[in-house]
C-alpha cells in the first residue's frame, strides 16, 4: 500500500501511452491514405486530359498517354493491396478505367483512319485530276469528323461522303489505294460518332469527386487523430512528471527521516558519552591518585617499577578517553569556549612541568620562544588553549628521539582590543610525507597504519586541536619534511585586558593558607585528594 500511489500513476502511464502509440499509427496510416488517394486524384486528371486530347491532330504517339496510365493503374493497385478503397470509389474508378480503355482502343483505330486518309491527300498528284478532285473532297469532309460529337453533323457528312465515295468507287480500278481509303471512310463514319460519345462518361467521371471527398474526410480525421495524440502526449508528460515528482518527494522524505535517525543515533552517542565523562574520570583519577601515592611509598624495586607502568597505562588510557569525551562533546555541540581571563605565562609553566620529564627522559632539549610584546592579560579559554599547546607539545616529544623541541608564542598582529597570536611547536622528528600531511586532521587518522602500532594514540588530538581552533575562530597549519621535522601551529584572535579591569583575586598570586573543605561521595577520590590536600 505505501506505493499505491506511483502504481496508479505506472498504470495511467501505460494506458494513456498505449493510446497515444495507437493514435500515432493510426495518424500515419491515414496521412498514408491521404498521400495515396490525392496521387490517384492527380493520375486520374492527368489521364483523363491525355484521354481527352487523344484525337488532337498534334498527337502522333500515346506513350504520355500510356504513362499517365501507369500512374494511374500503380496508385490505384496500392490502394487496393492497402485494402483503402471504399465500395463506391472502386465502382467508380472501374468505371473511369473502362471507359478509357475503350475510348483509347477506338480512338486509336480512328487516328489511323485519319491518317491514312491525311497521306492520300498528301500523294494526290499521281492521280488523275478527276481523282484529285474525289480524294481531297473526301479527306475535307472526314476532317470535319475529328471535332464534333454531333449527330447531325455526322448525318450531312455522311450523306456528303456517300456521293464522294460513289465517285471514288469508280477510280477503284486505277488504284487499289481507293478501296483502301473508303474502307477507312466507311469505318471511321461508322465509330466517329460512338467514339466521341465515349468521352462523356470520362468528363463526366464521379471519381475525382468521390477521391476528394474522401480525401476532405481524411484530413478532418488527421486533425481529429492529430489533437488526440496531443493531448494524449501532453497528458502522459504530466504523469511522468508527477510520478518523478511523487519519487523525489518520498526519496527526500526517506533521506531526511534516515538523516534525521543517523542524527538522532549520533546525538544520543555523543550526549552519552559526555554525559558519561563524570563517571570515566573519577574512576581512572582513582587510579591515577592511588598510583601516585603507592609510589611515595616504600616499594621494591620489582613494585615500583609494575606501578610506574601502571600509571604510564592509565595516563595513555586517560589521554584516550578525555580525547574520545572531547570529540563527542564537540560533535554533540556540548562544548563551550569560556572567556576567561588568564596569562600566558601561567600556562607555559604548567606545560614546562609536564612535558620536561618526558624531554629528559629521551634527552631533547625543549626551548621556550615567549614574544615579549605579548600582553600580560589575555581574555579567552585557557584550558582548551592548553589543551592545543599540550597536544602539539605532547606528539613533538612523542616522534622525536633526539635533537629538539621549540614552542614559541608571538604576537602576529595587533588591533585597538585584540592580538592575532601565533602558538607553534617545531621538532626535530621523524617528520610526516607531504601527501599524509592533509590526513592528520581527519578524524581516527595518522600520517601511517605503522605509526599507531609503533608510537600509539587514536587519532583524535590533532582533530580536536583543529576543532577547538575553529571554535575560537582561529586557523591551524603544519609544515614538515620527512627526516627534517614539523611544525604545528594555531593563529588565535585573543581579545587583551587591561590590568584595572581584573578583580583582586585574578591579579592575586598569593599563596592560599587555611584549611580545605573537601566535599566527595566516592570513598577513593575521598581518600585520593586527602592524601594531595596533606
Amino acid at each position: 500500500m505505501k506505493y499505491l500511489i506511483e502504481g496508479a500513476i505506472l498504470g495511467l502511464i501505460w494506458w494513456v501511452g498505449a493510446q497515444a502509440i495507437t493514435q500515432y499509427h493510426q495518424l500515419q496510416d491515414t496521412q498514408v491514405a491521404m498521400a495515396l488517394k490525392a496521387r490517384l486524384n492527380r493520375a486520374t486528371t492527368e489521364l483523363s486530359l491525355e484521354t481527352l486530347s487523344a484525337m488532337d491532330s498534334n498527337i502522333y504517339h500515346f506513350d504520355r498517354h500510356a504513362q499517365k496510365q501507369l500512374e494511374f493503374e500503380s496508385a490505384y493497385n496500392e490502394l487496393l493491396t492497402r485494402d483503402l478503397l471504399s465500395d463506391e470509389m472502386s465502382l467508380a474508378v472501374t468505371h473511369f478505367h473502362d471507359a478509357v480503355d475503350t475510348y483509347m482502343q477506338l480512338a486509336s483505330m480512328l487516328k489511323t483512319s485519319y491518317r491514312y486518309i491525311a497521306k492520300q491527300e498528301l500523294e494526290k498528284e499521281a492521280y488523275s485530276a478527276q481523282a484529285q478532285l474525289a480524294v481531297s473532297k473526301s479527306a475535307a469532309l472526314v476532317s470535319n469528323l475529328q471535332v464534333t460529337n454531333s449527330h447531325t453533323v455526322v448525318e450531312v457528312v455522311r450523306e456528303q461522303l456517300m456521293r464522294s465515295m460513289a465517285s471514288l468507287e469508280q477510280f477503284e480500278q486505277e488504284s487499289r489505294s481507293f478501296r483502301v481509303m473508303r474502307l477507312h471512310i466507311d469505318f471511321i463514319l461508322e465509330n466517329a460518332l460512338p467514339a466521341s460519345n465515349l468521352l462523356v462518361p470520362i468528363q463526366n467521371s464521379t471519381l475525382s469527386t468521390a477521391i476528394l471527398k474522401k480525401t476532405q474526410h481524411l484530413s478532418e480525421q488527421v486533425d481529429t487523430v492529430y489533437w488526440q495524440m496531443t493531448r494524449s502526449i501532453l497528458f502522459l508528460l504530466a504523469l511522468v512528471s508527477l510520478l518523478i515528482i511523487i519519487v523525489l518527494l518520498r526519496l527526500m522524505s526517506d533521506l531526511k527521516r534516515a538523516n534525521a535517525q543517523a542524527n538522532q543515533a549520533a546525538e544520543t552517542k555523543s550526549l552519552f558519552l559526555s554525559n558519561m565523562s563524570h563517571e570515566i574520570r573519577t574512576p581512572m583519577n582513582g587510579i591515577m591518585g592511588l598510583t601516585d601515592i603507592l609510589l611515595a611509598t616504600e616499594l621494591t624495586s620489582v613494585q615500583r617499577n609494575y606501578l610506574e607502568k601502571v600509571r604510564f597505562s592509565a595516563n595513555a588510557l586517560t589521554t584516550i578517553i578525555y580525547d574520545i569525551l572531547d570529540f563527542s562533546k564537540i560533535e554533540s555541540k556540548k562544548l563551550n569556549i569560556e572567556q576567561t581571563s588568564f596569562q600566558f605565562e601561567e600556562l607555559i609553566d604548567n606545560l614546562r612541568s609536564l612535558i620536561t620529564p618526558i624531554a629528559n627522559t629521551k634527552g631533547v632539549k625543549l626551548i621556550f620562544d615567549i614574544d615579549p610584546l605579548l600582553s600580560d592579560w589575555y581574555l579567552g579559554d585557557p584550558v582548551r588553549i592548553n589543551q592545543i599547546m599540550l597536544n602539539f607539545t605532547s606528539n613533538a616529544a612523542k616522534f622525536t628521539e633526539s635533537g629538539s623541541i621549540t614552542l614559541a608564542v608571538h604576537r602576529e598582529a595587533k588591533t585597538e582590543s585584540s592580538d592575532w597570536v601565533e602558538i607553534s611547536v617545531s621538532d626535530t622528528g621523524i617528520g610526516i610525507e607531504q601527501d599524509k600531511v592533509e590526513q592528520l586532521f581527519e578524524r581516527f587518522t595518522q600520517a601511517e597504519a605503522s605509526t599507531t602500532r609503533r608510537y600509539g594514540g587514536t587519532g583524535l588530538g590533532l582533530t580536536i586541536c583543529k576543532l577547538l581552533t575553529e571554535l575560537m575562530e582561529g586557523n591551524i597549519a603544519v609544515v614538515s619534511e620527512v627526516g627534517q621535522g614539523s611544525t604545528f601551529s594555531v593563529r588565535l584572535p585573543l581579545e587583551t585586558v587591561s590590568k584595572a579591569s581584573l578583580t583582586e583575586q585574578e591579579i592575586s598570586t598569593a599563596s592560599i593558607a587555611g584549611k580545605i573543605l573537601i566535599v566527595e561521595d566516592d570513598p577513593i577520590y575521598m581518600e585520593v585528594s586527602d592524601n594531595i590536600a596533606s
